[in-house]
Order: C-alpha cells, then sequence, then structure tokens
C-alpha cells in the first residue's frame, strides 16, 4: 500500500507539471489573490505575520509525516543553499517528519507532491508566477514567507534576505503541537528600513532605472553605483552594457563622453534629461566618484527631499592628500615614473595587480616610464601592456652592451625577452632620438639597463632605466654596475653632445653606500633628497605585497644631472599601489634649467 500511494503522488505530481508553467501561474495566482485578505510589512524592525480568516488549512506536517519537501533552485547560491539545509533540519527536528531536501531539477523526479520553496526558482517553474508577485517591489533586505496554493515560500530580496527569511521560521514555527498546520492565506512580512526608500530621479523612482556601462573598464564604477544604491534605497538594480541596454530610464557609467589621459585622474557625475551620467576612467577616479555621490546622498538636503535633480558633481583624485602629485607640478618640462612590478605573486593575480599598476601609470600621467622586472611574454607585463597600449609606447631597444658575449646568436632574442624597458607618452611631443640594452656584468638575465634619448622643444634628455642585482650577489658587485652605468652615459654624451641624463630604476642600493656615493660623486644627484617639493620624506619603496609598511629600504631612486632641476617628487603610496607590486612607484617632475 505504502507503494502504491508514494506512486500516486508521484503521477498527480507529474500531471500538475504537465500543464504549461505560464497557465499553471495564472491559476496560482489567481487562487493566491482570492485567498488573500491583506498584510503589510511593520517598518523594519520586526516581522509582521497575518492569517486573515480562511476556509482552508494546510499540513505541512501531521502526525510525525509529510509529503512535503523543501526546494531550493538549481542555481542558488551558497548562502541559500544552506538556508535551504537549515530549515530541512528544523522541520524535520520540530515535527518528526523526514523532510527531504532538493534542487529544482532533483523536485521534478522526487516522491513528494507539494514544495516549500526557498528563494527564487528558474523562470519555466510552476511556481514562478507566484514568486514573481510575492517578491514584486521587494527591496533587498525584505522578506517573506507565505502560503499559496497549497505550498509554503520563503523569499527575499536578496539571497542575505532568505537566509533571514528562513532564520525567522525556524525559529518561530507555528506549531500545533508537533503538527506544522498552516491557513491557505499566511504570510509573514518583513519590511526593512532605508534613509532613501523613496529616492527619485527628476521624479522617477530609482527602481525604475538600469545601470548603462559605457566603456570596457566601467564593471567597477557600475558595481560600486549599484551597491550604494543597494545600500542607500534598498534595491539592487540590473547592470547591462551599451549594447544590450533596450531603453529606459538609465544611470551610464564610463567614459563614453571623455577621451584621453585626463579622464583618469578626473572624474563627473551630472544629471540631464531624467538620466545619470558618471564619467571615471580608472580605478582611483571610480573610487572617488563613488565616494562624493556617497555624501551626496547623505547630505540633508537629498535626505529631506528623497529626489535628486541638477545634480552636477565632479573633481581629481589630486584632491585628498594620499593623491597629491597627480597634478603637475607648475613649470615642469618633464614627469618621469619609476616601478618595478614585480615578476610575480602568490597574493594577488597578474590581472589584478596589473589593474593597480596601470591605473597609477595613467592616472600620474608621467611622460616617461621606466620599468624593471617587466619581462616579455610574461603574464603581469602582458596585462599591464594591453591596460596602457593606447597611450603608452614602448621603445624597444637594441642590444649595446657587451654581457653575453654579443656574438652569441641568443643574445638579441634574450635582450627582447628580458628588459628594463623605457616606455613614453604617445601624446607628450618627445621625439625618440636613440637608445639601448645592455646587461650588467652579473649576466643575471633580468638586470641590466635601458635608455632612450628623447628630443623635446630642442632639448636633448635621456632617460636610464635601470635594475641591479640582488642578494644573489656581494654588495661591493653593485659600485661595479654603477660605474658600468656611468660608462654608458659617458658614451651616450659623447654620441650625442649637450644631453640632459635621468637615470632611475630599482638599483639595489640607498643613500650612503658606497655606489650611491658613486652615482652622486659624478655629476648626479637624487631627487628624494632635492626636489622642491618633497612628499615622501622618511618612506621606503619596498614592502611586502598587500602590506602597507613604509619602512623598507628606499631603493627605488631617481638621480638627475646638473641641468636640470626636481620641482616635485613623491613615492606613490595608496590601497592600489600596495597590492600592485612589492616596490611602490615613484614619480618625479623636472625643469630643464635655463641655458643649461
Amino acid at each position: 500500500m505504502e507503494e502504491k500511494r508514494r506512486k500516486t503522488q508521484l503521477d498527480s505530481k507529474l500531471i500538475f507539471r504537465a500543464f504549461s508553467p505560464r497557465l499553471i501561474a495564472c491559476l496560482l495566482a489567481l487562487i493566491a489573490l482570492f485567498a488573500l485578505q491583506g498584510c503589510a510589512g511593520t517598518g523594519g524592525d520586526e516581522t509582521d505575520t497575518t492569517s486573515a480568516p480562511a476556509e482552508k488549512t494546510f499540513a505541512f506536517a501531521s502526525g510525525g509525516a509529510t509529503d512535503y519537501a523543501v526546494v531550493r533552485g538549481d542555481s542558488a547560491s551558497d548562502p541559500v543553499i544552506k538556508a535551504a539545509a537549515k530549515l530541512r533540519r528544523a522541520l524535520s527536528d520540530a515535527t518528526g517528519a523526514e523532510f527531504r531536501l532538493y534542487d529544482e531539477f532533483s523536485y521534478a523526479r522526487a516522491p513528494e507532491p507539494h514544495a516549500i520553496v526557498v528563494g527564487k526558482l528558474g523562470d519555466g517553474a510552476a511556481e514562478a508566477g507566484i514568486i514573481a508577485d510575492l517578491t514584486d517591489g521587494m527591496r533587498i533586505g525584505d522578506y517573506v514567507i507565505a502560503v499559496r496554493a497549497g505550498e509554503l515560500f520563503l523569499l527575499g530580496g536578496s539571497d542575505a534576505a532568505v537566509a533571514e527569511a528562513v532564520d525567522w521560521f525556524a525559529e518561530n514555527l507555528p506549531l500545533t503541537g508537533a503538527d506544522l498546520i498552516l491557513a491557505s492565506n499566511y504570510t509573514a512580512k518583513y519590511a526593512a528600513e532605508y534613509p532613501l526608500g523613496g529616492l527619485a530621479v527628476s521624479g522617477a523612482p530609482i527602481s525604475d532605472f538600469t545601470i548603462v556601462k559605457t566603456g570596457t573598464e566601467a564593471s567597477r564604477l557600475a558595481t560600486k553605483i549599484r551597491d550604494l544604491i543597494a545600500e542607500k534605497c534598498g534595491y539592487s538594480l540590473m547592470i547591462v552594457d551599451e549594447g544590450k541596454f533596450t531603453g529606459g530610464r538609465a544611470i551610464y557609467a564610463g567614459t563614453s563622453d571623455s577621451s584621453g589621459l585626463d579622464c583618469m585622474s578626473r572624474f563627473g557625475i551630472y544629471e540631464r534629461d531624467g538620466s545619470v551620467t558618471f564619467v571615471s576612467g580608472g580605478i582611483r577616479t571610480c573610487d572617488c566618484a563613488v565616494r562624493a555621490f556617497s555624501e551626496y546622498l547623505s547630505s540633508s538636503e537629498v535626505l529631506s527631499s528623497q529626489s535628486i535633480s541638477n545634480l552636477s558633481l565632479g573633481g581629481s583624485a589630486d584632491e585628498g592628500k594620499a593623491f597629491r602629485m597627480i597634478e603637475r607640478t607648475e613649470g615642469a618640462d618633464i614627469r618621469v615614473m619609476q616601478s618595478n612590478v614585480l615578476i610575480s605573486s602568490d597574493k594577488f593575480g597578474d590581472a589584478e595587480r596589473a589593474s593597480y599598476l596601470a591605473d597609477t601609470y595613467l592616472c600620474y600621467a608621467p611622460d616617461v616610464i621606466t620599468l624593471n622586472e617587466y619581462i616579455y611574454n610574461r603574464g603581469i607585463t602582458n596585462a599591464v601592456a594591453q591596460r596602457i597600449k593606447d597611450y603608452y609606447a614602448t621603445v624597444e631597444a637594441p642590444y649595446v652592451g657587451t654581457y653575453p658575449d654579443p656574438e652569441n646568436p641568443d643574445a638579441n632574442l634574450a635582450a627582447k625577452r628580458y628588459a628594463t624597458p623605457v616606455l613614453y607618452r604617445k601624446d607628450s611631443g618627445l621625439t625618440l632620438v636613440d637608445s639601448g640594452f645592455s646587461y650588467l656584468s652579473d649576466m643575471i638575465s633580468y638586470h641590466g639597463w635601458s635608455y632612450a634619448l628623447f628630443e623635446k622643444n630642442g632639448k636633448k634628455v635621456c632617460v636610464f632605466s635601470v635594475h641591479f642585482s640582488d642578494n644573489r650577489v656581494e654588495g661591493a658587485w653593485r659600485d661595479v654596475f654603477a660605474r658600468e652605468v656611468l660608462d654608458a652615459v659617458g658614451k651616450v654624451r659623447e654620441k650625442h653632445g649637450d644631453v640632459s641624463f635621468i637615470l632611475a630604476g630599482d638599483w639595489y642600493f640607498w643613500p650612503g653606500v658606497l655606489p650611491y656615493k658613486t652615482i652622486t660623486a659624478n655629476g648626479f644627484s637624487d631627487a628624494a633628497e632635492n626636489a622642491l617639493h618633497r612628499y615622501s620624506s622618511g618612506v621606503g619603496t619596498f614592502h611586502t605585497v598587500g602590506e602597507g609598511s613604509t619602512g623598507g629600504a628606499n631603493e627605488d631612486l631617481i638621480f638627475y644631472s646638473s641641468d636640470m632641476q626636481p620641482l616635485g617628487h613623491r613615492i606613490v603610496v595608496d590601497e592600489y599601489t600596495v597590492k600592485g607590486s612589492d616596490h611602490y612607484p615613484v614619480v618625479a617632475d623636472f625643469a630643464f634649467v635655463t641655458g643649461g
């Protein structure tokens, strides 16, 4: 008899699910409409339970038995999966009945004819219409527990809210003895409160808006805008690419109405014709824009009016102390940035680190970048290159050294694979005149120097990118390397005559040691010590990736010849460069000395 009863239940459920889901949804919605006597939320601090007089009740568990199963969606998130499991245990423990748990796909073949639904199911589910009705207009913190068409639904405006619904119901099971019997219109609701719950833009509710990405790097900005609006208003807005936007109210996030490097250091937010536009080109300006918008939403004017109109905000990533020197120092003729990118990191992947480093380069917009450990065809190198290729050109310096033996047929190939390249801005006005590359005499592949000689407004300036050896060689060798670089400087000067020099790199030495004294005794000075504006006194460039320490050695040095004047110097320490590499980038602004 038991086998027959279970087969009868299964047959009836399969017959029920054989009907069109759309037709079933409509029928269930009509049944729910007639059964519902009306209920409302209480304002965010308690769950309102309503069961108006009903003609029918449903026994979800009686006498230690049940013909209901707990069901969650096939693509349910981890919080919903855990919530469904918790509900199954709570129901089984409280009633003595054996409740089973299924995902949506498995439930179609399960023996239980009725469901206790936790979270949303697929659009094709028989219960989809009821779920849509119960969640219509929900905010992310709201939830509802309701009986409709003989089934129990625990739903929320977000996965976290679904978990809260389960928590509340598990703690407040409306038992009759050990039986769970609920009225056909049982409803328990929770409505969260938000400071801008009624926010409108030019009269249109914020819930009517879609966030539209208008650029390839707009995902971070769009996501942060969505999360901020969810926090303030309770609605998690949909994000779509511009090509997939079909019309309606929009919040545009991207760079489509701005171009060039200026967009990397500045942001804008404005409301026009009922839509809101965020313009931001990089990570820093994205975060600055979202912070500015958050402050705007928290203003007494917006909180009292619950309205956005005539919005116009803008600014620079340079406005906070942490971002000083994003704007070029007045009077500067050339800006140089030194950066060791770190070949690899166990803490952060190449793509993430590259996004921080590339944003630093594009936001500070130096004329010339000197890079170290920038090994061709390696992940971090390719990832950085892809992000800056529209703005910067890499100097493909020929091999001009003696290490290894220039007769070695692999020498030039190796020089292309392992380099300390010089990059320059395509719109900087610099004209490349000459370049070269060499290993140091230790013959370690990624240690060496490159130079690029540029001409601008009749002035010649040669920028060296240097990377010295680490602890694999004795410290005395670094003085040998320093002299090798000075020898290369002499050859460039002999070949090209009147040239200004900037020597930047990861030297692996610091003020006071012998190789430092060798460089400074031969016509060069340290910008960190002599710049007119110094923003990083006492700060070291070397640190552990992901840890914001500043007490390490300052080994990323930028030296300059006497015919140049350093106007500004800064070691860039912020939440982005901490994760980008184990060396903080260094930026310096220089002016040509009049008559030099």
